[in-house]
């Protein structure tokens, strides 16, 4: 059984694991803005700047990830780090995630979402993914972060 909780200040190594099995999808130049991220929400704990949620196993292993930023550039709130273990997969972990982040963001009463991820041959999954939950493709940025790391942006009304 998964069970889905906020995040801690102890879960953050276990996401960097998680993190770290995807390399197409993180690589070090992304993971290394979450320490900062994952600090302002769990010392700020202001939910309309940032929220971060994680799917645990039932023995305690924590097996998933999300959370939202305020993109302040696009004036919208962003889904970020969105991960679920090898393991996992397929059993609608990623899906509930970010289900429950949007319940989250309407709440405060947001009706439109965006996400970023990188798009280079090896991360067509991760697209098909987002489209397959009806995220729209908004932009794609070639050589965006650097040669080789392109990035493709998604909107969704929630």
């Amino acid at each position: 059984m998964i069970n889905f909780r906020f995040l801690q200040e102890q879960d953050q190594e276990s996401v960097k694991k998680l993190m770290k099995e995807y390399p197409l999808q993180f690589p070090d130049f992304v993971l290394d803005m979450y320490p900062e991220r994952w600090a302002s929400y769990l010392f700020d704990r202001d939910l309309t700047k940032s929220q971060y949620v994680v799917a645990e196993h039932e023995r305690g292993q924590v097996v998933g990830h999300a959370g939202y930023i305020h993109n302040d550039d696009q004036r919208l709130y962003e889904f970020v780090g969105v991960v679920v273990s090898p393991k996992h997969q397929r059993q609608g972990i990623g899906k509930d995630l970010l289900k429950s982040l949007s319940l989250l963001l309407k709440a405060q009463g947001i009706s439109s979402v965006m996400l970023s991820t990188l798009g280079h041959p090896g991360n067509e999954e991760t697209l098909a993914f987002y489209r397959s939950l009806g995220y729209q493709e908004l932009k794609y940025e070639t050589d965006y972060y650097t040669k080789g790391f392109s990035r493709v942006t998604f909107i969704k009304d929630l």
